[in-house]
């Protein structure tokens, strides 16, 4: 109460929990004012941020690809030399194939003329052989005849005179070799000749 003029005012009187009461409300009022401020300010910033990393995984991304578009690319280089090396084998193999099968027939060829050369060889043999035998059935040795020369034309007429002469015999004579100082071999045209001289042998004297 108060007195103001000899008159007595009543006024209401204040608790001091009102007031703290007031003032813890004015309080929360701010504080909630200030959060609201604060949360805008959060607010405002966050997008900044957000874009920031959704920029940062949009480079990786990209740079993966980039890395993977190149790893694509040295695969292929490699794909392509591969595939070129597997070319030149394959030309090679066939190459070598061809090769070889050349060989195959010359080999073939080789084979085949060696069969022919041998028969040939064997052939030849058998005539030397027959030749030979026939020399040695048909051949005489002549000793004693003085000839001072190795010409076969010679030989062979003075073989057939000296066996004229002394057995009186006509034989024919192909062919007469020296083969010493007073030695010949005459090579007669038939085994007949050869056995008429043989039997007449004795009347030779030279």
């Amino acid at each position: 109460m108060k007195e103001v003029e000899g008159k007595v005012i009543n006024t209401p009187e204040v608790d001091s929990d009102d007031y703290s009461t007031e003032d813890s409300k004015k309080s929360k009022a701010s504080d909630k004012m200030a959060g609201v401020f604060e949360r805008s300010k959060k607010t405002q910033k966050s997008p900044s941020k957000h874009r920031g990393g959704e920029e940062s995984k949009l480079d990786m991304i990209i740079d993966m690809m980039q890395k993977m578009k190149q790893e694509q690319s040295e695969i292929k280089k490699e794909i392509q030399q591969i595939r070129a090396e597997q070319t030149f084998f394959r030309e090679e193999v066939i190459k070598l194939k061809q090769e070889n099968e050349n060989l195959k027939k010359e080999n073939d060829q080789i084979r085949k003329d060696n069969i022919r050369t041998k028969k040939e060889l064997k052939y030849l043999k058998n005539t030397v052989d027959w030749m030979e035998k026939e020399r040695k059935e048909n051949n005489i040795v002549v000793k004693g005849i003085q000839v001072n020369t190795s010409d076969p034309t010679v030989l062979k007429d003075t073989v057939e005179t000296t066996v004229k002469k002394h057995l009186n015999i006509d034989v024919t004579i192909k062919k007469v070799s020296k083969i010493g100082p007073r030695t010949c071999e005459a090579v007669l045209a038939s085994a007949e000749d050869k056995a008429e001289i043989m039997k007449n042998r004795i009347n030779l004297k030279l």
